[in-house]
């Protein structure tokens, strides 16, 4: 927006570097909650005992690529004076690495955009397919059947919201990354305030997901609810304990649940 850079001259590695951590880590924590989802819905008795090891691992992963695709920043950048007017100064490309900017835009558009889509979108995918065609166990009951029918419905319609907001809310910031360095974009008048904007509605994609939860899951409203009323009621019952409705981990819980036979044993699974 200024056209200049007024910040001390290693914030113009150190930003972008944290940004891109950021990003990075953020993207791929999406992802394997996604995954992580799928493999609980798929694999129901085998996935806690399996999977609860590996979340130190996971995280770690997440951290190390994290680290590796913001790290170029780090070294592709550097504080140049104006070639015109004395005492502004640039954050600019090094001559060295200008030939590989364009690569590096593409690897970070493919890696933080079109392969987290695609992974996020697989793996709800299939949950949605899956939680479709599964039954409840006994008998058939009108009145049990149809409330099932109408939370899976709420279930998929959820996930398949989560899927296109990722999906629209990086694309314009992600196009403008990959084209950037072979057209003349940059020259355009109002190009600052339109990245800004494809910025700013990128960024925004990590706030939604807690409004579409609270939209499409009646228990993660009841216990939100309860959060807030919680302070009111301890005040007026003073030792007295409160009542609660639901327990933390139940709260995050969907209503539909669906049995599955696996080595024998029958298990009822629910959808975080």
């Amino acid at each position: 927006m200024l056209q200049r850079w007024v910040l001390p001259h290693f914030m113009c590695n150190f930003c972008p570097f944290v940004k891109i951590l950021s990003i990075s880590v953020s993207v791929f924590t999406l992802c394997a909650i996604a995954l992580d989802r799928c493999m609980a819905i798929l694999y129901p008795l085998t996935c806690r005992a399996r999977f609860s090891r590996l979340h130190f691992r996971v995280i770690s992963i997440i951290w190390i690529c994290g680290l590796l695709l913001a790290s170029p920043m780090l070294y592709v950048l550097h504080v140049t004076p104006h070639e015109f007017f004395y005492g502004e100064w640039f954050c600019t490309t090094r001559k060295e690495f200008e030939p590989w900017m364009h690569y590096l835009h593409l690897t970070q558009v493919l890696f933080l955009y079109f392969l987290p889509f695609l992974v996020i979108s697989v793996a709800y995918a299939i949950m949605g397919h899956t939680l479709w065609g599964a039954t409840a166990p006994g008998n058939a009951q009108s009145e049990r059947d149809s409330n099932i029918l109408r939370n899976k419905k709420k279930v998929i319609k959820m996930l398949s919201i989560v899927v296109v907001l990722f999906g629209l809310c990086w694309l314009p910031l992600q196009i403008y990354n990959a084209i950037q360095d072979i057209t003349d974009i940059n020259e355009f008048r109002y190009i600052n305030i339109l990245w800004f904007g494809m910025d700013w509605l990128a960024m925004s994609n990590s706030c939604y997901n807690p409004f579409i939860y609270a939209i499409y899951n009646e228990k993660f409203k009841r216990e939100f609810q309860l959060r807030l009323r919680a302070p009111c009621l301890k005040k007026r019952k003073r030792g007295r304990p409160l009542k609660r409705e639901l327990s933390g981990f139940e709260s995050s819980r969907f209503d539909w649940k669906r049995s599955t036979m696996e080595n024998g044993k029958t298990s009822v699974i629910t959808l975080h």
